[in-house]
């Protein structure tokens, strides 16, 4: 594969913004702590209560499901073998420190801030553990992000982008719905998936590499002379 410099443009902006995400987890970090109410959690709550009919709630239940650990770990074994039939093994390595490690960072937060969930609303699945940082919001919001770098240098780019979000945003619609997450849980995931995948892109991506490091090795004189 070519390592072109739009992939490492877009990890850099990826990296400024994350200081936004960081300002953000810490604030509703720091509110969980103190046990003081975030301010949207309720009304938002309320609001996609008051939407629930037994349609919607089918809907909104398997649309959960794509955020799961089952369903992530079979588009990280696809994409895995994709990358071993590529023989792209920078790559199969960044999807499965990314991901993989998206998933251990989530719970060691949760273990660590310890908030129950809520019950405000009526759960309509049963989930268990802690609340906050959402494991759903993280997993898929991770898995958008890393699909979309991979296929940043490609014309596919877009179709990623419009997917991804729709995605990620319709997961953690269902958690809220669901009753099982605070909207602030939701969005400490996508936080903490930004900041996460914007390290380990930074560390895949951003030094540089030859073109084509297979050629370089196999003939660095060649590859002297033509540059």
């Amino acid at each position: 594969m070519v390592y072109r410099n739009e992939r490492k443009l877009a990890v850099k902006w990826s990296n400024r913004l994350s200081l936004v995400a960081l300002a953000i987890f810490t604030v509703l970090a720091a509110s969980v702590v103190m046990h003081k109410p975030i301010f949207f959690d309720l009304p938002v709550m309320h609001f996609f209560g008051s939407l629930r009919s037994p349609g919607l709630t089918l809907v909104l239940g398997q649309i959960t499901n794509l955020g799961g650990v089952v369903a992530i770990a079979v588009v990280v074994a696809m994409l895995a073998a994709l990358q071993i039939m590529k023989r792209q093994y920078v790559e199969l390595k960044y999807i499965i420190t990314a991901l993989v490690g998206a998933s251990f960072l989530s719970s060691l937060l949760k273990l660590v801030f310890s908030r129950e969930r809520p019950s405000y609303l009526t759960h309509l699945v049963a989930e268990g553990g802690y609340s906050f940082p959402s494991g759903h919001a993280t997993g898929s919001s991770a898995l958008a992000i890393v699909c979309l770098l991979i296929l940043w240098n490609t014309r596919w780019r877009w179709v990623a982008v419009g997917i991804g979000s729709a995605y990620v945003l319709a997961v953690g619609i269902s958690r809220v719905y669901l009753g099982v997450h605070y909207p602030s849980d939701i969005l400490a995931g996508w936080c903490v998936s930004w900041l996460w995948i914007g390290l380990v892109s930074y560390l895949f991506f951003t030094k540089s590499r030859p073109t084509n490091p297979k050629l370089s090795s196999q003939n660095p004189a060649k590859t002297s002379i033509k540059a």
